[in-house]
C-alpha cells in the first residue's frame, strides 16, 4: 500500500483526484487532503507519505516554493495543475509524473505504476536535485 497527500487549492480538484485513485489505483491510500499549503507542510511533516500531489498555482505558495520550504524531499512527487507550461520546470526538479487537468486515468494508472516499479527495486523516492528528464 501506498501513501498519498493531496494538496491543490480548489476543492473539487481534491475530490475529483481522490475519487479517480478510489477507483483506478486502490493501492494508494490517501492521508489527507489540504487545500492551504500550510496545512500540507503540517501533514507532510506529521504523516511523511510516500507521493505528494500537488498543484502548482496556489494561493500563499506554489507548488515549487512549497517543496522548497520543505527541505528533504523523501516522498515522490506528481504535479497535477491545468498549467502545462510548467511541466519542463517540474520534470528538471524530478517529479515523477506532471498530470493535466482534467487528468486521464490512464495517465493516474502510469504514474502510480512508475512509483510502483521504484519501491520494487528498492530504489528510493526521487530526490529533487534539478535533473534533467527527457519530455517525451
Amino acid at each position: 500500500m501506498l501513501t498519498a497527500i493531496i494538496i491543490d487549492d480548489e476543492p473539487d480538484a481534491l475530490f475529483s483526484l481522490n475519487e479517480d485513485l478510489k477507483e483506478h489505483c486502490p493501492e494508494v491510500q490517501v492521508l489527507e487532503q489540504c487545500l492551504k499549503p500550510s496545512k500540507a507542510l503540517l501533514a507532510i511533516k506529521r504523516l511523511k507519505p510516500d507521493i505528494v500531489f500537488l498543484d502548482v498555482h496556489m494561493p500563499e505558495m506554489d507548488g515549487f516554493q512549497l517543496l522548497e520550504v520543505v527541505g528533504d524531499i523523501n516522498f515522490d512527487v506528481i504535479f497535477v495543475t491545468a498549467d502545462k507550461e510548467q511541466a519542463i520546470r517540474a520534470f528538471r526538479l524530478s517529479a515523477v509524473h506532471y498530470l493535466v487537468k482534467p487528468i486521464d486515468p490512464e495517465d493516474l494508472i502510469e504514474a502510480i505504476s512508475r512509483i510502483k516499479e521504484k519501491s520494487e527495486h528498492h530504489l528510493p523516492p526521487v530526490q529533487l536535485q534539478g535533473l534533467l528528464v527527457i519530455v517525451y
